[in-house]
């Protein structure tokens, strides 16, 4: 990964990161509703979509080590399809695959 598109990436991560800031001062003001809180669920998984990515173009983990990772972490498929863009079977799909795989 360049160097370039790594400072990219960070712009992006401390984007939305303000963001969430911006959305949870508005709550600390009594300005809280699920909307709010679904807005930083969204923030958070674009954080997390733009952190994975960077690992991967560096070379640093692979897809599947992420799905691994992600699952280890007590995610099921629906929640890592959210965080890395794929559907929830194509997810359920992989972590047979990999578990038996790792078994072998």
């Amino acid at each position: 990964m360049s160097p370039q598109s790594a400072k990219n990436n960070g712009d992006k991560v401390k984007s939305h990161l303000i963001g969430i800031r911006s959305i949870l001062k508005n709550m600390v003001r009594g300005k809280s509703s699920t909307s709010s809180e679904d807005a930083i669920v969204k923030q958070l998984r674009i954080i997390a979509r733009l952190l994975i990515e960077q690992q991967i173009k560096a070379k640093i983990m692979t897809m599947n080590d992420t799905i691994l990772l992600l699952d280890s972490m007590g995610l099921g498929p629906t929640q890592i399809g959210d965080i890395i863009g794929w559907s929830a079977s194509s997810v359920g799909g992989k972590l047979t695959q990999l578990k038996k795989a790792k078994k072998k």
